[in-house]
């Protein structure tokens, strides 16, 4: 901006209303000033500039008005005979530029070339500036620099060409990636179902082969279970009422076996006792008064409730009516909420009674036609157990219908052939071998139980012996016997624990015998064998 103002050394400061910004003067002599005007963070409006002279201050008499910048949008390059002409296109605006206010340069190769403006069109919406390069007319612009004032515009060259080309190569290369991954999808997918098919064609294998090594004969079964040991009505009486024995259960098997018309010669004491215990009112009272005691044990009432039961198993009607009566009362408790939990545990009289019960009326139905089922079944699974590893420690099996109790990690193994023989009385004579089934990760005291459960099966009744009094020794040579123990000095440590001796770590072979002595004293116990 140029200011011409008369007696200029008087002016101290020149102002723009606008903003409170100083104006720095670029040039100044005693008739006029030079200055760049401030910038202003909008338009379009106008701006007074006022001169301070002294206390006052004096207006120009013509305002600053502020326009939009203006705003150049494309340029084309056409050639000439010796030159190259360009022609930039701008929006329409008030600002009525002139060719002096603008400076143009073509850029090509990263060098700057002066471009002559000739002329400048203006039409409704765009204004046309033309200018000149002196270049070769076949060379290539690629940018033009525009300046104004302090201004620098860059405008780069659209290329309608290379667009179209990129809209083509685009989707071309999205639709090979596209392809190419469909076609790996498709590719992978086939891969993972013939890993799936192959994978499931094992398993099924292995539970195909599992199910043969599994299966058990009925002949099979029969020969290797031997006799069935069923019990007698007192016998099996007892064994359900007292599973701890002790003097109770003699009690209950003399009880139980006593003729009834014996029963009249007892003392006067006990027939009263007995005439209390036919009336139900009695009978009901004694037990919720015993149940309320927090000294009684779930022991004691067990016991109570077994004694009750062999008082009264011989009037079954009786007890069964009492029984619904104490069933019924132990049900409207608050604390019984799940009823079929009775069915399940023996923690009060009535529950104990209600087993008892229910044994004595199923044990013609087990003997005469489930009993045997029962057992074959129970059998069967006892073998099929065998089969496998069994964790001497925790009892865990790899053959096992319980998760709880599956052995996750089993070792490898194999089947052992043993010829168990027994000493057949004190002159050392040894009996007819038996042909035990064992396996190279089993313990010495899993195997002696190996070789007691086929003696049973063979002979109908049990080796009377305790475990810990059974010693076992294997045949090395002709009258050489080494003694296998659970644990000695050879067996292996791992940091502080102790692992028990198998028939791998003695590397016994299959068919070799191994003899079976009884002891005189008991052996000291282990570390391991207190853990088990």
């Amino acid at each position: 901006m140029n200011i011409t103002v008369s007696n200029l050394k008087f002016v101290n400061e020149v102002i723009h209303s606008h903003t409170d910004e100083r104006v720095t003067f670029s040039e100044s002599s005693d008739q006029s000033l030079q200055f760049e005007s401030l910038a202003a963070d909008r338009d379009p409006f106008s701006s007074t500039v006022t001169l301070r002279v002294a206390n006052h201050t004096l207006a120009c008499p013509t305002a600053i008005r502020y326009l939009p910048e203006p705003q150049f949008t494309d340029f084309i390059s056409a050639p000439a005979a010796d030159h190259l002409r360009l022609t930039i296109e701008k929006k329409s605006d008030e600002l009525q530029m002139a060719p002096e206010d603008l400076r143009v340069k073509g850029v090509q190769g990263g060098e700057d070339y002066d471009c002559v403006i000739t002329k400048i069109e203006r039409s409704s919406g765009t204004d046309f500036i033309t200018c000149v390069i002196q270049i070769s007319s076949d060379a290539e612009i690629t940018s033009v620099k525009i300046m104004y004032g302090s201004q620098t515009k860059v405008l780069t060259h659209f290329d309608y060409l290379k667009l179209l080309l990129l809209l083509l190569v685009v989707p071309l290369i999205v639709g090979t990636g596209v392809g190419v991954y469909c076609w790996q999808k498709r590719s992978l997918t086939a891969r993972m179902n013939n890993l799936i098919e192959v994978l499931e064609m094992d398993i099924r294998n292995d539970i195909r082969q599992g199910f043969v090594d599994m299966q058990t004969e009925d002949s099979d079964l029969i020969e290797n279970v031997g006799a069935i040991p069923f019990l007698d009505y007192k016998h099996f009486a007892a064994k359900i009422f007292f599973p701890e024995g002790g003097s109770l259960m003699t009690a209950c098997l003399k009880d139980i076996s006593q003729d009834p018309r014996k029963m009249e010669k007892q003392d006067d004491g006990c027939g009263r006792l007995a005439q209390l215990l036919r009336e139900p009112l009695f009978l009901t009272s004694m037990v919720h008064t015993l149940e309320e005691q927090k000294s009684f044990t779930i022991q004691h009432k067990c016991t109570v409730a077994s004694v009750l039961t062999v008082a009264l198993h011989r009037d079954l009607g009786y007890l069964t009516e009492v029984m619904e009566q104490l069933l019924r009362a132990a049900m409207e408790q608050p604390s019984n909420g799940q009823h079929k939990m009775v069915l399940r545990r023996t923690q009060s009289i009535v529950e104990k009674v209600l087993t008892n019960w229910m044994s004595i009326c199923l044990y013609g139905f087990l003997r005469e036609s489930a009993g045997q089922h029962l057992y074959f079944l129970v059998s069967a699974l006892t073998q099929q157990i065998a089969k496998g590893p069994v964790d001497s420690v925790t009892e865990k099996a790899l053959y096992t219908l319980s998760e709880d109790w599956l052995l996750w990690q089993a070792q490898d193994f194999t089947a052992v052939k043993l010829q168990a023989v027994f000493m057949v009385g004190g002159d050392g004579q040894l009996s007819e071998p038996l042909e035990v089934e064992a396996l190279s990760c089993d313990t010495v005291d899993q195997v002696k139980l190996k070789i007691l459960a086929v003696f049973k099966a063979k002979f109908g009744f049990a080796y009377n012996i305790p475990l810990r009094d059974i010693r076992l020794e294997l045949e090395q040579g002709p009258g050489v016997f080494v003694a296998l123990e659970e644990v000695d000095r050879s067996s292996e440590v791992i940091g502080e624990v102790t692992m028990l001796n198998t028939l791998r770590h003695y590397k016994v072979p299959a068919k070799v015998t191994v003899k079976v002595l009884s002891t005189g004293c008991h052996p000291p116990l282990v570390s391991q064998s207190s853990v088990k």
